[in-house]
């Protein structure tokens, strides 16, 4: 540590540094001439201010920004029934009923229909198992049926980070 420097946001009071200012004013003096002739005042015309246009009428439609509003609140308010009513949570992620999957995944695709394939193989070791298992999700919209996981997945990814299970239904 031959040529170390240590900062330090603290002042040391054994460093005693002396501060000096010296400033250095010129001040001249001008004798001003007294003025000989006044100047008559001049009156000076401004153009008359023209009209202020009235405000044009404002084209903006609400109508589908309130749309979309109003869906949103729809799929919130899904939302928080599924977080309140299914208190079933295996791996962090919340198990829900599967008509309650299937319309949110409706409202946030804007599908006309979803559909849920259940794996009859995968079943629960338990005596009576009330768990099924997914093992894909269709959702049909325009006339095209499409895998949610890959044709919505910005929509699939929102509902993992929600955690909503997408591999369980009850």
């Amino acid at each position: 540590m031959k040529g170390a420097r240590i900062l330090s946001s603290e002042s040391d009071a054994s460093i005693k540094i002396k501060q000096d200012q010296n400033t250095n004013v010129r001040l001249t003096i001008e004798h001003a001439q007294p003025a000989a002739v006044q100047a008559e005042p001049t009156a000076v015309h401004y153009p008359a201010p023209e009209e202020v246009p009235q405000q044009a009428e404002r084209d903006i439609d609400l109508t589908a920004d309130i749309a979309q509003k109003e869906k949103q609140i729809e799929i919130l308010e899904l939302l928080l029934q599924i977080y309140e009513h299914n208190p079933l949570i295996v791996n962090s992620l919340v198990v829900c009923k599967a008509q309650d999957l299937m319309q949110l995944i409706k409202l946030i695709t804007d599908a006309e229909k979803v559909e849920i394939m259940l794996d009859a193989d995968k079943t629960c070791q338990c005596s009576q198992s009330k768990f099924s298992y997914i093992e894909s999700i269709f959702v049909t919209k325009d006339g095209k049926s499409v895998d949610f996981k890959y044709g919505f997945n910005d929509k699939y990814t929102l509902l993992i980070k929600h955690a909503i299970s997408l591999k369980v239904v009850v």
